[in-house]
């Protein structure tokens, strides 16, 4: 007996849950995880929190100045405002004595004449009011801007590692003729589009470069989890960055100042009655698409200053985001607890239990995490943990399932005949299976086989054999496929196929007949034509024998008995019938690269509509001999190559290059016509004969491996005679192959049969002797 699957300790159980637990740890701090949260996460907990009205609320001590269209209409070109009118913009703003004057842009230009240059360089200096100004680190060098250690602020680190960091060479900031003076700097790049980083690493002189939304700081520390900021403090990701809690961008655009009327009247603008003492104002290019950077974020896409409004938001109402398990340990701690909750929901509950946990684990981390970000700004990594949930969950009850189904058969084996069926029954716990009733449907079913193919790799090596095999049955089931035919199985060198029914349709009938008999017989031709194209680009068919591919293809329509017939240890869906029987027979008399089909189906394509007016059908009917049938039975074989004869005689070819030919080179014709009488009714010549190989010229059209009834009739009376004494005047031959001589004769080649060898020396000497006809007349059909 097997361990029990339900034990809680089990080693694969163990292996499991800890080996999820180890891929979550690891998914965690991937990057592209956090570009999973930034795309997908991120967006719907903010769409969530807006439509609850969980958005934060924007700061009074934060006012933004916003210059957009208007402002560039009145002053200067797009952002690029003249120095004297910064000049006074600034000094009004400093007349209310905020905390700090931040401004979004580089003041890479210096429009103004250089006593202009020199007033704002004064100007800055002499305020009280600290003005700070963005930077960056870019790829290109600029040597001839300066800065002094100082206007990076006063910072303090735990661990450097954890910061990016840049040249002081390739910092780009104001421009070089009052870089140096204003009094402090911040970088505006954006290393992630829901983060912030809040410093960078200036390698060769030591300083630390604030975010643009932190300089305003007298003083900074960064430590392992959080970033202090004056009396203020900001949470930190497990990457050591800072997670932006966005403000409604309407919102803020409704309360944000404009800068046109402080650019135009300084110090006598109405608007500055809404700047208080200690507010922290921010000058932003707005409104203006022209002027804006615009960034994507997990709210849309928006203006790059709406980072800094949110963050600098966040210090000042106190309101960011908090990360919730932002430390690898304490992430692994809550994986392994909730591996450890799910190894024992999964294998000591019911199945349907276990699962009923796992689901609700599954939602009640998914609703908690959306709700404590809505009202509490948590961020938390609810998705990692409610997909760890169901996948270590449904592995767990997967291998579970699989355990007691292999422990059923083994108690089944084992006690069936020793205790009674009720109590077999309670110990097995066997899972229900889903067996499709049997049903009688009407299909059209189809059989391939190549023909030639143990013959022409006898001598390769079975690996060899198998993958030459698989490529040509490969192509065959994509047509099938492609036809919405079902692939019933493989029988050696070829398939059974059926058209018709679809598993999908759980046992309904989808098609009418004259559909589905359309479908194969349509299917089949392109089958054959595939073959027939790869079978003549075959540059050397005695080596490449997978790139031959002779086809026989039979076809027949009838009702059928579908069902599974496998044992309790397997399904086996198949179908079973007369039907079947004489699709494979119709497979069995049908020439190479040619199609087959029963009456049946001949009746159901002509009913299909398309019929009538397809070009691509020839149809022939064509005699075929049937077990447990006296007469001869009419099938219909279909050319596929009415339109293309030259791909046929030419795939034809490469197929006896690589199978070989057992139709004598060398024929005799006869000196005299002779003509000959086929089952006592149809009427015909003999064209040529070599010993036991004869090729006749009927009305009727016979499949191969029809035995015929052949009476020599010569208008020759010696030959006659000579034949009747010989007893040879009326043998019997097989078909070996046959083919259309014209639109209402056909050829055969056939094969004497029962006749010994001295009968045939003696048949082939008659059949070659010189005689003049009696009535000199030459017969014709």
């Amino acid at each position: 007996m097997t361990t029990n699957p339900r034990s809680f300790f089990s080693s694969w159980n163990l292996l499991i849950s800890g080996a999820w637990v180890l891929i979550f740890f690891l998914l965690a701090q991937a990057m592209w995880s956090d570009e999973f949260r930034e795309r997908a996460i991120a967006p719907l907990e903010f769409s969530l929190r807006t439509k609850l009205k969980g958005d934060p609320v924007l700061s009074e001590r934060l006012k933004v100045v916003a210059y957009g269209d208007k402002a560039v209409r009145e002053f200067g070109v797009q952002e690029n405002l003249p120095l004297t009118r910064w000049n006074i913009l600034i000094d009004a703003i400093s007349s209310r004595n905020p905390r700090a004057i931040v401004f979004d842009k580089f003041f890479s230009f210096a429009l103004g004449s250089e006593q202009d240059i020199e007033d704002f360089r004064r100007m800055l200096k002499n305020n009280e009011t600290p003005v700070v100004a963005a930077t960056a680190f870019g790829v290109l060098t600029n040597p001839d801007v300066h800065f002094n250690k100082d206007q990076f602020g006063n910072w303090q680190v735990d661990n450097l590692q954890n910061l990016p960091q840049g040249q002081m060479s390739t910092m780009l900031g104001p421009h070089s003729s009052f870089s140096d003076a204003f009094p402090k700097l911040g970088n505006i790049q954006l290393l992630h589009s829901t983060t912030v980083q809040p410093a960078w690493f200036e390698s060769s002189t030591g300083a630390l470069l604030p975010h643009l939304s932190l300089s305003f700081a007298k003083s900074g520390h960064i430590g392992r989890f959080k970033v202090k900021v004056d009396n203020s403090e900001l949470p930190l990701d497990r990457h050591g960055r800072i997670p932006v809690n966005f403000v409604p961008r309407m919102t803020a655009f409704e309360k944000f100042i404009p800068a046109a009327p402080l650019l135009r009247l300084g110090r006598s603008a109405p608007q500055l009655q809404q700047i208080n003492k200690d507010d922290l104002v921010l000058v932003l290019p707005a409104m203006f698409a022209g002027s804006v950077d615009f960034k994507n974020s997990p709210v849309g896409r928006i203006e790059g200053g709406f980072y800094h409004v949110s963050v600098i938001n966040s210090i000042l109402s106190n309101s960011p985001l908090i990360p919730v398990l932002s430390g690898n340990w304490s992430l692994l701690i809550i994986l392994m607890s909730l591996g450890a909750v799910m190894l024992f929901a999964c294998t000591k509950m019911k199945i349907k239990t276990g699962l009923a946990v796992m689901i609700l684990s599954a939602l009640t981390v998914v609703v908690c995490g959306l709700l404590g970000f809505v009202y509490y700004s948590y961020l938390a990594d609810w998705h990692i943990l409610s997909a760890f949930l169901v996948l270590d969950g449904g592995t767990l009850l997967a291998v579970r399932a699989i355990r007691e189904e292999r422990q059923s058969q083994l108690i089944e084996t084992a006690l069936e005949g020793m205790v009674s069926p009720e109590v077999l029954q309670n110990i097995k716990s066997n899972p229900s299976i889903l067996y499709k009733r049997p049903k009688e449907l009407n299909l059209s079913v189809l059989f391939i086989d190549i023909e030639g193919f143990s013959l022409r790799t006898r001598e390769s090596l079975s690996v060899d054999v198998f993958t030459i095999l698989h490529a040509q049955l490969d192509m065959i089931t994509h047509f099938v496929h492609a036809y919405g035919g079902v692939v019933d199985r493989i029988l050696g060198d070829g398939l059974m196929c059926f058209f018709g029914f679809s598993f999908e349709d759980d046992g309904i009938q989808s098609l009418k007949p004259s559909e589905h008999a359309w479908r194969a017989v349509r299917c089949a031709i392109d089958i054959q034509r595939e073959a027939a194209r790869v079978t003549a680009q075959t540059q050397n068919p005695c080596e490449s024998l997978g790139s031959v591919v002779p086809l026989r293809i039979g076809i027949n329509t009838g009702d059928v008995f579908l069902g599974n017939l496998g044992s309790g240890k397997r399904l086996d869906f198949t179908i079973v019938g007369n039907t079947v029987n004489m699709a494979k027979r119709h497979e069995d008399a049908c020439e190479t690269f040619r199609i087959l089909m029963g009456p049946e189906t001949y009746k159901h394509l002509q009913s299909h509509p398309d019929f009538s007016h397809s070009d691509a059908l020839d149809i022939r009917p064509r005699l075929l001999a049937l077990k447990h049938h006296e007469d001869l039975v009419i099938g219909w074989e279909c050319d596929p190559f009415t339109k293309n004869p030259e791909l046929f005689t030419k795939a034809t070819e490469k197929v006896k290059d690589a199978i070989g030919n057992s139709i004598p080179a060398q024929l005799s014709k006869p000196q005299l016509p002779i003509m000959v009488r086929v089952n006592k009714m149809d009427e015909g010549n003999l064209s040529n004969f070599h010993f036991e190989r004869m090729t006749i010229i009927t009305k009727d059209y016979y499949c191969k491996k029809v035995y015929l009834n052949v009476e020599f009739r010569p208008q020759s009376k010696a030959m006659a005679k000579k034949l009747a004494e010989a007893h040879l005047k009326s043998i019997y031959v097989q078909v070996f192959t046959g083919s259309p001589a014209s639109e209402i004769t056909y050829t055969h080649v056939v094969k004497v049969a029962h006749l010994t060898q001295d009968k045939l020396n003696q048949l082939h000497e008659i059949l070659s002797s010189i005689d003049e006809p009696s009535d000199g007349q030459r017969p014709t059909i």
